[in-house]
């Protein structure tokens, strides 16, 4: 399947509105791009061969005239053969992110980032898929602004019916002034041909962000939200802290709560400053040195993005702050403000020698009054996080919006790992880590469990179940502990695999058994981590009854095979693991496998002496 970006005119690169004339003439050739001429403006494509299949392409204007230029639309634009396509886009919302579905191109698809939070509503990213040759090309929007995707099948006649993908910057409410001399960088395009409709050939963007953003570490976190919520006290927060130590925990942190008044913290917002009335009772110093004597670093939550209105410093400083709704917003695209917001959270980074930070964004603002989409935002936004890794590089950063609502490709150059979401039921968090790998690496999505175990479990039916039920664990079913859900040991563990693992419940609500399976897990987890922090994922079976993910590293000098059994009719199951170059593999009980052989005739991977909903197998293929 071949974009192509040069047909006939300069309407099948870019797609532009504003003050000025359409340009005409050609496009031409220069410095291993593309360039043409406007009314007063130059626009320049560069598009970039990465090795690993991603293409890169970057866009820009500049006003070579002496007057200023204001531009309404800005979009870079792809072109294809006109013909039956289909269109894959993802959907996100609180407690709901990464659902995905491919749709029948018949007019236009497009999807839309309308919030700072730059995957609210939609992840900046699409599928368009030939029906006709099986192949098809994914787009990624690298969104440092409000952003939109649209995929139009456009029709003149019989000798000019083309699909056109349009994306970029959004244009409704845009009103860019370009002044002269100015130039501006469009957001970067990341694009690359698939031919697995099932995930999108999502290992070749993986290969890419993991050479470009390589992994700041692979952590094992214990956080006290799911456990305590925002009832925190002294006594509870370390009895976590002993249990977490033993689990193998390396970072133990203090979620939201810990500052302002009780009883109305939430009110405090903004202001990021522990005090004697707070839930903690001022003894922060002494829980920080308490983690640290237990092994571990030390953490903390913040919101540095907004404050209450009636915050000290939002009547301090109100000129720091964007008024939207009820909320106000810190102003990252002002200087003095970015500094203040900064001096805060240093602040906080010295006194209790915090190693690891959750930055956590709980409300939109999508409305940019300058009409420039954000742009300034996002870029102060990045300069705020490139000045806490610069000045603090110790401090592991955790990026966490109601779940994946602020998981996106330009937040890697930052942040270590992104929470995915609040919804905490494992089977929820597989079927969204299935969809969020589409346009995230593997080793940058976090696992989190938040279970509780019930002892002296019965009855059974031994002579048909011969499983451990000494303790049965209970998984919390979403963002909350209203409702419950029974999970199987193997599927648990299952789950966990692929990133940083997270623990986030009242650990003495876990029984010793468990703990100790968790604790053994971890152990060979760290291991592996080398693996883990490089690997790429592919998708070799989902459907209603089963879901197979296989992880590799570049070089598939392991090949690790996770199957997770939902509503099976079937007690084993055929995958074909997908390996590059020619192998001789072994697994645990030291079979062979040839990469050859895997290719034509696939592996059968048992999966139980019965046909139990939710239970999951793993292979593991080194190679020789």
């Amino acid at each position: 399947m071949h974009y192509q970006p040069i047909l006939k005119s300069i309407r099948y690169m870019a797609s532009l509105q504003g003050d000025f004339n359409w340009p005409t003439g050609e496009i031409v050739e220069r410095d291993g791009g593309y360039f043409f001429a406007g009314d007063g403006y130059e626009w320049t494509s560069t598009i970039t061969a990465h090795k690993s299949g991603v293409n890169v392409r970057v866009d820009k204007i500049k006003n070579v005239s002496d007057r200023a230029i204001d531009f309404r639309t800005m979009l870079s634009r792809f072109s294809f053969f006109g013909g039956e396509y289909e269109v894959f886009t993802q959907y996100n919302e609180w407690c709901g992110e990464g659902y995905g579905k491919w749709q029948p191109l018949v007019t236009e698809i497009s999807a839309e980032g309308e919030s700072v939070r730059n995957n609210s509503g939609a992840s900046p990213f699409v599928g368009v898929y030939s029906c006709q040759t099986g192949r098809g090309m994914v787009f990624h929007v690298v969104a440092d602004s409000l952003w939109t995707i649209k995929v139009k099948n456009y029709f003149q006649s019989a000798v000019d019916n083309t699909v056109e993908v349009e994306l970029g910057m959004m244009s409704r409410g845009l009103n860019y002034t370009l002044m002269p001399g100015e130039e501006l960088t469009l957001p970067t395009v990341l694009f690359y041909e698939f031919r697995n409709k099932t995930d999108l050939d999502c290992y070749k963007l993986h290969r890419y962000l993991n050479d470009v953003y390589p992994a700041k570490g692979l952590p094992i976190i214990y956080n006290t939200w799911m456990g305590l919520f925002d009832v925190l006290n002294f006594d509870r927060v370390v009895e976590q802290m002993v249990r977490a130590k033993k689990l193998g925990a390396e970072y133990f942190v203090i979620d939201a709560g810990w500052f302002g008044p009780p009883a109305h913290w939430s009110g405090s917002v903004g202001e990021w400053e522990e005090s004697d009335q707070s839930c903690l009772g001022g003894r922060m110093i002494e829980i920080a040195d308490l983690v640290r004597a237990n092994g571990m670093k030390f953490g903390l939550w913040f919101e540095p993005e907004r404050a209450d209105p009636e915050s000290p410093s939002v009547k301090a400083h109100p000129d720091y702050y964007i008024a939207e709704k009820y909320f106000r917003f810190l102003d990252f695209g002002n200087e003095e403000a970015r500094n203040f917001i900064f001096e805060k959270v240093a602040k906080n980074i010295r006194k209790y020698n915090i190693e690891f930070i959750k930055f956590d964004f709980n409300a939109e603002m999508g409305y940019d009054r300058t009409g420039r989409a954000f742009t300034a935002w996002f870029e102060g936004y990045r300069k705020f996080v490139k000045r806490i890794n610069e000045e603090f590089p110790n401090v592991y950063l955790e990026n966490c919006a109601s779940g994946g609502e602020r998981m996106s490709i330009a937040s890697l150059e930052g942040f270590g790992s992104f929470w995915a979401s609040d919804n905490h039921s494992i089977y929820k968090q597989v079927e969204m880590y299935k969809g969020n790998i589409l346009h995230m690496p593997s080793r940058a999505l976090e696992k989190w469990i938040a279970i509780q175990t019930i002892g002296d479990f019965g009855p059974i039916y031994p002579s048909m179940y011969n499983v451990e039920l000494e303790e049965q664990i209970i998984s919390c079913a979403e963002a909350a502990w209203r409702n419950l859900e029974g999970v199987r040991r193997d599927y648990l563990l299952s789950a966990m695999m692929g990133g940083p693992i997270g623990i986030t419940c009242d650990l003495t609500r876990v029984g010793d058994t468990t703990l100790g399976v968790l604790a053994d897990f971890i152990a060979e987890y760290k291991k592996e981590r080398t693996f883990w922090m490089n690997s790429e994922c592919h998708i070799l079976c989902d459907t209603e009854s089963m879901l197979v993910l296989q992880f590799n590293d570049e070089a598939y000098s392991k090949v690790k095979i996770c199957t997770f059994a939902k509503t099976p009719q079937q007690y084993n199951i055929t995958v074909y693991p997908v390996i590059e170059g020619d192998a001789t593999f072994v697994d645990k009980d030291g079979k062979e496998y040839t990469s050859r052989d895997l290719d034509k005739n696939g592996t059968t991977i048992e999966l139980g002496g019965d046909a139990a909903r939710f239970h999951s197998k793993t292979l593991m293929l080194t190679r020789k």
